[in-house]
Protein backbone atom coordinates (compact mmCIF):
# COMPACT_ATOMS: atom_id res chain seq x y z
CA UNK A 1 0.00 0.00 0.00
CA UNK A 2 2.89 2.89 1.05
CA UNK A 3 4.62 1.69 -2.76
CA UNK A 4 1.28 2.43 -4.54
CA UNK A 5 0.95 5.41 -2.40
CA UNK A 6 4.48 6.72 -3.59
CA UNK A 7 3.51 5.83 -6.65
CA UNK A 8 0.48 7.79 -7.05
CA UNK A 9 2.10 10.98 -6.01
CA UNK A 10 5.44 10.59 -7.18
CA UNK A 11 4.41 13.06 -10.11
CA UNK A 12 3.19 15.84 -7.27
CA UNK A 13 6.51 15.67 -5.37
CA UNK A 14 8.51 16.22 -8.23
CA UNK A 15 6.05 19.34 -9.85
CA UNK A 16 6.08 20.29 -5.80
CA UNK A 17 10.16 20.16 -5.97
CA UNK A 18 10.16 22.04 -9.02
CA UNK A 19 8.54 25.19 -7.74
CA UNK A 20 9.66 25.13 -4.63
CA UNK A 21 13.06 26.11 -6.31
CA UNK A 22 11.48 28.57 -8.18
CA UNK A 23 12.59 32.21 -7.48
CA UNK A 24 9.26 33.44 -7.39
CA UNK A 25 7.93 30.17 -5.52
CA UNK A 26 5.56 32.58 -3.09
CA UNK A 27 3.44 33.43 -5.83
CA UNK A 28 2.24 30.15 -5.95
CA UNK A 29 0.02 29.66 -3.17
CA UNK A 30 -2.83 28.53 -5.22
CA UNK A 31 -1.32 25.88 -6.93
CA UNK A 32 0.35 24.44 -3.27
CA UNK A 33 -3.28 24.70 -1.82
CA UNK A 34 -4.11 22.69 -5.01
CA UNK A 35 -1.43 20.05 -4.54
CA UNK A 36 -1.89 19.74 -0.35
CA UNK A 37 -5.89 18.81 -1.01
CA UNK A 38 -4.61 16.51 -3.28
CA UNK A 39 -2.34 14.76 -1.69
CA UNK A 40 -4.60 14.81 1.70
CA UNK A 41 -7.05 12.89 -0.77
CA UNK A 42 -4.41 10.23 -1.97
CA UNK A 43 -3.20 9.81 1.62
CA UNK A 44 -6.61 9.78 3.06
CA UNK A 45 -7.68 7.08 0.57
CA UNK A 46 -4.46 4.85 1.16
CA UNK A 47 -5.27 4.70 4.48
CA UNK A 48 -8.75 3.79 4.22
CA UNK A 49 -7.84 0.78 1.62
CA UNK A 50 -4.86 -0.46 4.05
CA UNK A 51 -7.67 -0.39 7.31
CA UNK A 52 -10.42 -2.00 4.79
CA UNK A 53 -7.69 -4.76 3.81
CA UNK A 54 -6.79 -5.22 7.47
CA UNK A 55 -10.10 -6.06 8.13
CA UNK A 56 -10.26 -8.37 5.14
CA UNK A 57 -7.42 -10.16 5.72
CA UNK A 58 -8.94 -10.68 9.59
CA UNK A 59 -12.02 -12.30 8.35
CA UNK A 60 -10.04 -14.48 5.25
CA UNK A 61 -8.38 -15.25 8.49
CA UNK A 62 -11.37 -17.01 10.59
CA UNK A 63 -13.08 -18.19 7.48
CA UNK A 64 -9.25 -19.82 6.89
CA UNK A 65 -9.62 -21.37 10.61
CA UNK A 66 -13.38 -22.79 10.13
CA UNK A 67 -11.72 -25.07 7.53
CA UNK A 68 -9.57 -26.31 9.31
CA UNK A 69 -10.73 -30.07 10.66
CA UNK A 70 -9.31 -29.35 14.04
CA UNK A 71 -11.73 -26.22 14.39
CA UNK A 72 -14.34 -28.70 15.27
CA UNK A 73 -12.51 -30.00 18.11
CA UNK A 74 -12.15 -26.51 19.61
CA UNK A 75 -15.35 -25.29 22.00
CA UNK A 76 -17.53 -22.88 21.53
CA UNK A 77 -15.67 -20.71 23.79
CA UNK A 78 -12.01 -21.41 22.30
CA UNK A 79 -13.78 -20.41 18.69
CA UNK A 80 -15.21 -17.44 20.73
CA UNK A 81 -11.48 -16.37 21.94
CA UNK A 82 -9.47 -16.79 18.79
CA UNK A 83 -11.89 -14.86 16.62
CA UNK A 84 -11.83 -12.22 19.55
CA UNK A 85 -8.41 -12.38 19.52
CA UNK A 86 -8.58 -11.35 15.90
CA UNK A 87 -11.31 -8.94 16.53
CA UNK A 88 -9.05 -7.05 19.03
CA UNK A 89 -6.39 -6.30 16.37
CA UNK A 90 -8.73 -4.03 14.03
CA UNK A 91 -7.46 0.05 15.31
CA UNK A 92 -9.36 2.70 13.98
CA UNK A 93 -6.79 5.58 13.36
CA UNK A 94 -6.73 8.84 11.11
CA UNK A 95 -6.66 9.22 8.13
CA UNK A 96 -2.60 10.32 7.38
CA UNK A 97 0.49 9.46 7.44
CA UNK A 98 0.55 8.81 11.18
CA UNK A 99 -2.26 6.41 10.70
CA UNK A 100 -1.16 4.71 8.17
CA UNK A 101 2.32 4.08 10.38
CA UNK A 102 0.04 2.53 12.56
CA UNK A 103 -1.58 0.37 10.42
CA UNK A 104 1.97 -0.37 8.99
CA UNK A 105 2.96 -1.45 12.30
CA UNK A 106 -0.57 -3.61 13.55
CA UNK A 107 0.32 -5.86 9.59
CA UNK A 108 2.94 -7.86 11.75
CA UNK A 109 0.49 -7.68 14.98
CA UNK A 110 -1.69 -9.43 12.35
CA UNK A 111 0.40 -11.24 10.32
CA UNK A 112 1.84 -13.02 13.86
CA UNK A 113 -1.17 -13.37 15.09
CA UNK A 114 -3.15 -15.37 12.19
CA UNK A 115 -0.38 -17.84 11.98
CA UNK A 116 0.32 -18.22 15.71
CA UNK A 117 -3.64 -18.79 16.21
CA UNK A 118 -3.76 -21.34 13.10
CA UNK A 119 -0.74 -23.59 14.72
CA UNK A 120 -2.46 -23.15 17.98
CA UNK A 121 -6.08 -24.44 16.53
CA UNK A 122 -4.24 -27.19 14.73
CA UNK A 123 -1.97 -28.37 17.97
CA UNK A 124 -5.20 -28.48 20.71
CA UNK A 125 -7.47 -30.34 17.95
CA UNK A 126 -4.86 -33.04 16.84
CA UNK A 127 -4.25 -33.35 20.31
CA UNK A 128 -8.13 -33.77 21.28
CA UNK A 129 -7.99 -36.06 18.25
CA UNK A 130 -5.47 -38.32 19.26
CA UNK A 131 -6.77 -38.16 22.74
CA UNK A 132 -10.12 -39.36 21.57
CA UNK A 133 -8.65 -42.27 19.04
CA UNK A 134 -6.47 -43.31 22.06
CA UNK A 135 -10.01 -43.64 24.34
CA UNK A 136 -11.47 -45.78 21.26
CA UNK A 137 -8.63 -48.01 21.02
CA UNK A 138 -8.40 -48.97 24.93
CA UNK A 139 -12.35 -49.24 24.30
CA UNK A 140 -11.73 -51.74 21.43
CA UNK A 141 -8.94 -53.27 22.91
CA UNK A 142 -10.86 -54.71 25.69
CA UNK A 143 -13.87 -55.64 23.28
CA UNK A 144 -11.26 -56.95 20.51
CA UNK A 145 -11.12 -55.78 16.66
CA UNK A 146 -14.30 -54.89 15.48
CA UNK A 147 -15.92 -53.07 12.82
CA UNK A 148 -16.49 -49.16 12.01
CA UNK A 149 -19.55 -48.24 10.67
CA UNK A 150 -20.36 -44.88 9.78
CA UNK A 151 -23.22 -42.65 7.99
CA UNK A 152 -23.09 -39.84 6.14
CA UNK A 153 -25.68 -38.11 4.21
CA UNK A 154 -24.69 -36.53 0.51
CA UNK A 155 -26.80 -34.05 -1.00
CA UNK A 156 -27.53 -34.75 -4.75
CA UNK A 157 -26.37 -31.79 -5.48
CA UNK A 158 -23.68 -29.13 -3.54
CA UNK A 159 -24.48 -25.72 -3.60
CA UNK A 160 -21.98 -23.99 -1.17
CA UNK A 161 -18.57 -24.23 -0.06
CA UNK A 162 -19.72 -24.89 3.71
CA UNK A 163 -21.61 -27.72 2.59
CA UNK A 164 -18.43 -29.21 0.98
CA UNK A 165 -16.27 -28.50 3.61
CA UNK A 166 -18.71 -30.24 6.10
CA UNK A 167 -18.49 -33.09 3.98
CA UNK A 168 -14.21 -33.45 3.47
CA UNK A 169 -14.36 -32.92 7.21
CA UNK A 170 -16.68 -36.21 7.63
CA UNK A 171 -14.86 -38.16 5.77
CA UNK A 172 -11.11 -36.95 7.57
CA UNK A 173 -12.82 -37.98 10.83
CA UNK A 174 -14.32 -41.14 9.74
CA UNK A 175 -10.50 -41.81 7.98
CA UNK A 176 -8.31 -40.69 11.14
CA UNK A 177 -10.82 -43.67 12.83
CA UNK A 178 -9.59 -46.27 10.40
CA UNK A 179 -6.75 -47.61 12.23
CA UNK A 180 -8.81 -48.53 15.19
CA UNK A 181 -10.61 -51.11 13.28
CA UNK A 182 -9.85 -54.37 11.33
CA UNK A 183 -12.99 -53.26 8.92
CA UNK A 184 -14.61 -50.50 7.65
CA UNK A 185 -18.36 -49.94 6.26
CA UNK A 186 -18.85 -46.34 5.17
CA UNK A 187 -22.67 -45.78 4.29
CA UNK A 188 -23.74 -42.94 1.89
CA UNK A 189 -27.22 -41.79 2.21
CA UNK A 190 -27.76 -39.37 -0.66
CA UNK A 191 -30.22 -36.81 0.09
CA UNK A 192 -32.49 -34.18 -2.21
CA UNK A 193 -30.72 -31.24 -1.02
CA UNK A 194 -27.82 -29.63 0.99
CA UNK A 195 -29.20 -29.20 4.96
CA UNK A 196 -31.67 -32.41 4.66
Amino acid sequence: MPGDLRNEVSEDLILLAEQLGKEDFYTLTAEFNSQLTHLNSCVRDAAIALSNQQKLRLKEGVEDFQRLNEWDELTQEERGNAISRLDSLVIDTTNDLAGIKKLLARDYDINSNLEELKRSIKRQGQERIRQRLEEDRLKIDEKGPSKLSKSISVPVKMTSKAGLDLLIRQLAEIKSQTGLYTEIEVTFFITSSEGN
